[in-house]
């Protein structure tokens, strides 16, 4: 019998080649229900196990997705996030380019990395914003000291304007060692 199809190593390399992006594309359409040009998901090489949902029990599947009430929450708290709902019922959430799964990793830059809320949403506090809580804070212990020094005066019989004097500092001292003056050292 004459043979048909001769296979050359360079034939043999692009066959294997197509059946692997095709088993790679097979698992990415699963991972990312989505089409998004800017990340090209093609070049993505560490693919392990833990990031794609074949022969993951359900109970594995929810432990992952109550992670995103507890070490991921920050994700979900972001105000532009866009939540998507992947084919194993479990979510997973698109901020900008970059998507964020339940597993603790993220797609970015047609990478699969890990992530996480200690590092991956930090915010700046400007000195403006420092300024003002330390004015605000600073107002909010003249106002207590101020409410308290009324309540003191009050229990003292004394005129209510909420001005700590030294007089009112000697009311309190004789008062509290029973109308005696303390001699001073």
């Amino acid at each position: 019998m004459k043979k048909l199809y001769f296979l050359n190593e360079e034939e043999k390399n692009r066959i294997l080649n197509l059946h692997e992006s095709a088993t790679k594309r097979q698992y990415l359409s699963e991972e990312l229900p989505y089409t998004d040009n800017s990340v090209n998901l093609s070049s993505r090489t560490n693919n392990t196990s833990k990031d794609t949902p074949k022969n993951v029990s359900q109970a594995e599947l929810d432990k992952r997705e109550a992670r995103w009430g507890t070490d991921l929450k920050c994700v979900p708290a972001q105000p532009n996030k866009k939540k998507i709902v992947r084919a194993d019922k479990t979510t997973s959430y698109q901020i900008g380019n970059i998507v964020y799964y339940n597993t603790g990793r993220k797609a970015e830059n047609g990478k699969m990395v890990d992530y996480n809320c200690a590092t991956e949403f930090k915010t700046t506090v400007s000195t403006e914003d420092k300024a003002k809580k330390v004015q605000q804070y600073k107002q909010q212990v003249v106002t207590k000291t101020k409410e308290n020094t009324i309540a003191i005066q009050k229990l003292l019989g004394l005129e209510k304007n909420g001005i700590m004097d030294s007089a009112l500092l000697q009311k309190i001292n004789d008062k509290l060692n029973g109308g005696q003056q303390t001699p001073s050292k």
